[in-house]
């Protein structure tokens, strides 16, 4: 850039800001593309993405990165430039990165034989987030801002002849300090929306990312973040999907997984291939069915209860293997116990896994998971209805719109994070919805969704099996589900069975009493062509009688869903910002305050 226009720049409103802004940039892509950092490399460099990330989704909020850039007035352009300036000599200023975090620069590499592998690993990393921020956007803010001619090579060939891993971290954290500043000088909305638009991206990086070692470096890069609580997106939640991603793509790869946390997050020690099980140590997924005792279904539920097992109360998950596919399912069974014995963040809404029984010819098994802590039962429970009850048995009672929609709102997130983890439910509905009892009251703010027996990987070519030959259950299902699949379960289909299950919470009663209207739900049994006109009767009458219930919005988030399709009105971002279907229901729920 001719020094005439860096000149005009600097005048405009804002450009002064920007320029210190192609600073910072400039200093991101000299410790993103450096070498040097040793076994952790990938893991640092996804430290440094993300919040680079976070500065360039911020300057679009602030304008900077119009053309030419112009500040938000609301913002102060002085604090802006103060904050910027203090990240420029952060990560610029390689005197003060020796001084004060110990890397050391040299302009040669320190060994040659690890040259390769070094920039590999900064290329890698740089690719997991090129959608993201590109190289592109990069190039274009540095060269507007006047720190590199546009038509430069870069970026420069640099090594660290030393990096002190804690202090390293800490200066990942006085980044994240400052990112965070400047994030809280927006407005309480376009903070929402960046914070929306982060996690968007962030799971399809997570989503395109197709190595242990690309999930791992992104869980360790969340998980730190997650530590400090700044509350620019929900790391921890992300970290969690990263997790299962993790265990998923372990067990498809014949790889031993631990069964609890893989890792605290406290410290970068270890590696992906570090977290396999030492010998001795694999997860025991073939307890005796025998052993679990005192079992008690939950009401208009047999497959599912609570009973005792070690001495403890647990909730337990039945089901029978089909005789010509067992093998392949009791397999799938197994790694599904291990993954659903991952700690979760809260906001998936589930139990944790704790082992999986079987009986002696292996047809029969069972998932035994944790009760929640706050639930107090003895070793014989009865009733289990004391404990925990589904939604289908409470539309007796007469909770609020606000409460409603809130129950709405958090199964819809935790589905989010489900299938951003490529996992599948494949068995939604009203009885799989669960709340803890307390003082003989069901508690609708603590969802619990169960119902995980089926559950698999989002995998085109996996058996899919149909959980039940029940046509009421069929009610929940989409009809390409229903009977014996003739296609691969995907994820639109579990978007329609919550769908199905909103609208129950919507009209605050069954899916079999609503539809009364559409056929006669009392009889024993329905055909598939009665059941095939279950789906357009929703989209259409089932829709609008929600509009009178519970809203606009609410009902118009169920017919997106049925119809898998994000309405004009809604669509927002382009390419891999531009969100989905359970990611638009949950930005457009979140706004209702009633």
């Amino acid at each position: 850039m001719d020094p005439l226009s860096v000149a005009g720049l600097a005048i405009s409103a804002g450009g002064i800001a920007f320029q210190i802004l192609g600073g910072c940039i400039k200093g991101f892509v000299l410790l993103s593309y450096a070498h040097g950092f040793g076994k952790d490399s990938i893991t640092y460099h996804c430290m440094l993405n993300l919040q680079e990330l976070q500065l360039v989704e911020w300057s679009q909020r602030a304008g900077l990165l119009q053309k030419p850039p112009c500040l938000d007035p609301r913002l102060s352009e002085s604090v802006v430039c103060a904050v910027l300036r203090e990240l420029q000599s952060l990560i610029l200023d390689t005197s003060k990165l020796k001084a004060r975090y110990k890397m050391t620069y040299t302009v040669e590499p320190v060994s040659s034989s690890e040259l390769q592998s070094q920039s590999d690993d900064a290329k890698f990393s740089a690719s997991l987030f090129k959608d993201a921020v590109s190289d592109d956007i990069r190039r274009d803010i540095m060269s507007r801002a006047g720190v590199i001619e546009s038509n430069a090579t870069w970026p420069k060939r640099v090594w660290w002849a030393a990096v002190d891993r804690n202090r390293f971290q800490e200066l990942i954290q006085n980044i994240r300090m400052l990112t965070t500043e400047l994030w809280r000088l927006l407005d309480p909305l376009r903070q929402d929306d960046m914070s929306k638009i982060l996690q968007i991206l962030l799971c399809h990086v997570i989503g395109m990312s197709e190595s242990l070692d690309s999930v791992y470096a992104i869980q360790q890069a969340l998980l730190q973040s997650s530590a400090g609580d700044h509350g620019q997106f929900d790391a921890s939640a992300l970290a969690s999907v990263a997790n299962l991603k993790f265990r998923s793509m372990q067990l498809s790869s014949g790889k031993q997984v631990v069964p609890d946390s893989i890792v605290d997050g406290s410290s970068l020690d270890g590696s992906a291939d570090s977290l396999d099980r030492e010998e001795g140590e694999v997860f025991q997924s073939e307890v005796d069915i025998e052993s679990i005792t005192n079992f008690a279904p939950l009401k208009n539920n047999e497959a599912m209860g609570i009973a005792t097992y070690k001495g403890m109360s647990v909730f337990i998950e039945q089901k029978t293997l089909p005789s010509m596919s067992k093998s392949k399912l009791l397999q799938r069974a197994k790694d599904l116990a291990v993954l659903l014995s991952a700690s979760k963040d809260p906001s998936f809404h589930s139990l944790r896994c704790c082992g999986l029984a079987l009986n002696s010819t292996k047809t029969n098994l069972a998932f035994i998971f944790d009760l929640p802590s706050s639930l107090s039962v003895s070793q014989a429970p009865s009733p289990p209805s004391s404990h925990l009850i589904s939604l289908r048995n409470i539309f007796s009672l007469s909770p609020s719109i606000t409460t409603r929609v809130s129950l709405a709102l958090k199964l819809l997130e935790s589905l989010r994070w489900f299938h951003a983890a490529n996992w599948l439910h494949k068995d939604l509905r009203s009885e799989h919805i669960l709340f803890p009892v307390t003082d003989s009251k069901p508690d609708l703010t603590r969802p619990i969704i169960a119902g995980f027996a089926f559950s698999r990987a989002d995998t085109p070519a996996a058996i899919s099996e149909q959980p039940s030959s029940d046509w009421q259950r069929d009610l929940y299902r989409h009809p390409d589900a229903m009977g014996e699949p003739t296609t691969s379960f995907t994820k639109d289909k579990d978007i329609y069975s919550l769908a199905t299950v909103l609208v129950e919470i919507g009209e605050w009663r069954s899916l079999k009493s609503i539809l009364g209207s559409l056929m006669d739900t009392r009889r024993y049994d329905c055909s598939l062509i009665e059941l095939s006109k279950v789906k357009p009767w929703l989209e259409g009458k089932g829709v609008e009688g929600l509009k009178f219930r519970i809203g606009d919005v609410y009902s118009g988030i169920v017919g997106m869903m049925l119809a898998n399709i994000v309405p004009e009105r809604w669509q927002e971002g382009e390419g891999v910002r531009q969100a989905g279907v359970l990611d638009t229901g949950v930005r457009e729920l979140s706004k209702c305050v009633i």
